[in-house]
């Protein structure tokens, strides 16, 4: 599973990037979304196993995904700060030093500054808008905007983190829920999907892949992934399928990212054939059998387990990398921006993990009722 996140994650970067490795990976909407259905899975495994209350459930979210969210903002914010006072190039940062109240609403450039240090809304900011002397309104396409919002969003990458909380919220209650009754609603989530792109026009960004009604599906779809390894783990005593060697796990990422390209170029060829967001929709739930047996023939490697935990900072650092490996005068990295993004924010990644995400880890995994996990 770690190596299908730490792909996953580096398909985010090559998506804004440009190529990292010589063959065709998922486009970013796709990787996201393929995210969620893992989180769907893993949210399902902690509740069912690992925490008696919500609150204990809440408080693990919580140290999980913001303490080293506001690290990398932070360091964001300074070196930005730094560069203006030293350069006058403000990067993260240009959208608030450059007159914003000329061009939007005074409560929307409020609103998106709030929701840079509390994540909560970060999603909807894609479909809102608010020119100056307007007030603030709903859009269907943000890219029509004159001066949209995610302008201000100083980790522009980060609206997915909205979803996710939107999904942590309600993931206790749906936990509880037949898989039966998950299976219906994921099933009207997608049917809803396919209707709106169908008859209302919406099958385009922030319809495909922002929208946290169109996207419980995806989540349900890990939850349902989740129960089906329950019932093997049940029945599979002996942990046969269990990786065990270096050599087995070699072999397995080599055929989990021949899989993937598989997955991808299969999913490429339907949208030619038909419309490429119902391609994507048509595929995702090949998913619910993927992940559960991925997680169970890799999900007790340290070495995957590492895999998998760099693909959260990878992703909060990686748009920032490009922008600062863009800009510099020493590196002429042409087509290879995506490679050295890759690089340099893994390598980022790594001192994030080490430094901040591993101990409070530490922290978290004593909410537990199983310690050993």
């Amino acid at each position: 599973m770690g190596i299908l996140r730490f792909y996953l994650a580096l398909c985010v970067v090559a998506s804004h990037g440009g190529p990292i490795f010589p063959w065709q990976m998922h486009n970013g909407s796709q990787a996201v979304q393929i995210f969620y259905m893992i989180s769907g899975f893993y949210m399902a495994m902690v509740l069912s196993t690992r925490y008696s209350t919500r609150r204990d459930f809440y408080l693990s979210r919580f140290l999980r995904i913001f303490p080293p969210y506001w690290i990398v903002l932070a360091a964001i914010v300074v070196i930005s700060l730094c560069g203006g006072l030293l350069s006058h190039q403000w990067l993260a940062l240009s959208y608030y030093v450059s007159h914003p109240f000329r061009r939007n609403g005074v409560f929307s450039v409020l609103l998106a500054a709030i929701s840079n240090v509390t994540l909560i809304g970060q999603d909807w900011i894609m479909f809102l808008k608010q020119d100056r002397g307007q007030s603030l309104q709903f859009t269907a396409n943000f890219w029509d905007d004159r001066t949209p919002l995610w302008h201000y969003l100083l980790l522009q990458q980060t609206w997915t983190l909205g979803v996710e909380l939107t999904f942590y919220a309600c993931a206790p209650f749906l936990n509880r829920l037949r898989s039966s009754s998950l299976a219906c609603i994921a099933a009207a989530t997608l049917a809803g999907r396919l209707i709106g792109y169908r008859y209302l026009g919406i099958g385009h960004d922030p319809w495909t892949y922002r929208f946290f009604p169109f996207e419980l599906g995806l989540f349900l779809f890990g939850m349902l992934g989740y129960r089906i390894y329950a019932r093997v783990m049940r029945s599979d005593k002996l942990r046969r399928w269990q990786c065990v060697s270096w050599p087995v796990y070699l072999f397995g990422a080599i055929a989990i990212l021949f899989l993937l390209y598989v997955h991808v170029s299969a999913v490429n060829v339907l949208g030619r054939i038909i419309n490429p967001q119902v391609a994507d929709v048509a595929t995702y739930p090949f998913f619910i059998l993927v992940i559960p047996c991925l997680f169970l023939v890799f999900g007790k490697s340290p070495f995957d387990r590492l895999m998998g935990e760099l693909s959260y900072p990878i992703y909060l650092v990686y748009d920032f990398v490009i922008v600062i490996v863009a800009r510099s005068p020493a590196l002429d990295v042409g087509v290879n921006l995506g490679r050295m993004d890759a690089m340099v924010s893994i390598l980022v990644a790594i001192f994030i993990y080490r430094l901040v995400i591993e101990p409070i880890d530490r922290k978290r995994h004593a909410l537990s009722r199983d310690k050993s996990v």
